[in-house]
């Protein structure tokens, strides 16, 4: 029986990868006068800031401290995770799947983004944990957060359900032992097989909590 259900942030919950790949972009034309496409950013879903810092000095040449540039970005982020917009369904899906589940986010960024967006939503006692990149020594496809999530739940991993939007984090729940339902906000079904159920968003609730009911 499930007792758990554990969601991505950004991309499952969040609408904020437009957000952080413009943060980006102009960081890049402000300290390095370059313009990057929005193409260079396709199929970076769940990639951790530092090594898509290093593709794009790697790709155009720039010697430069990756760390100062991380730190900035974290330190911008946080007040604008203030007005990231939610998915479309993931407010009603969040207050109806807490009435019979524990909630934990188990995110690849910061924590501090997280409770910013959760506090602005007024979403953060709908969920029993947060778990963000300081949590971990080891990043998605890694298990280790899933599995520390369900430690701290106090739940076994085959009793938690992980909802996630990339290859990497299917991949995490996967080997974390759990069921995964895959949503289509970042990548296209045909990269995200390995999920035991696909769904639209979380706008698709009674679909999402009748699969996880029939486990």
């Amino acid at each position: 029986m499930i007792k758990a259900i554990l969601l991505d942030l950004d991309g499952v919950i969040a609408d904020s990868e437009k957000m952080r790949t413009q943060y980006v972009q102009k960081v890049m034309r402000r300290t390095f006068r370059i313009s990057i496409p929005d193409r260079f950013f396709d199929n970076l879903f769940g990639v951790k800031d530092s090594e898509i810092i290093e593709r794009i000095f790697a790709r155009y040449r720039i010697i430069a401290p990756i760390d100062e540039i991380i730190v900035n970005k974290k330190k911008d982020l946080v007040p604008m995770y203030k007005n990231v917009r939610m998915f479309p369904g993931a407010e009603a899906f969040i207050k109806n799947a807490s009435k019979k589940y524990k909630l934990a986010v188990c995110s690849s960024s910061w924590r501090a983004y997280v409770h910013v967006f959760l506090k602005s939503h007024g979403l953060e006692r709908h969920f029993k944990a947060v778990l963000g990149r300081e949590d971990v020594t080891k990043r998605k496809p890694h298990p280790e957060i899933y599995l520390k999530a369900a430690k701290k739940l106090n739940v076994k991993p085959p009793e938690c359900v992980v909802i996630e939007d990339s290859v990497v984090g299917v991949e995490a729940a996967k080997r974390a032992g759990m069921r995964c339902i895959a949503v289509l906000n970042s990548y296209p079904l045909s990269k995200l097989r390995k999920a035991d159920l696909i769904v639209k968003g979380l706008q698709e609730r009674e679909k999402i909590l009748s699969y996880v009911c029939s486990l």
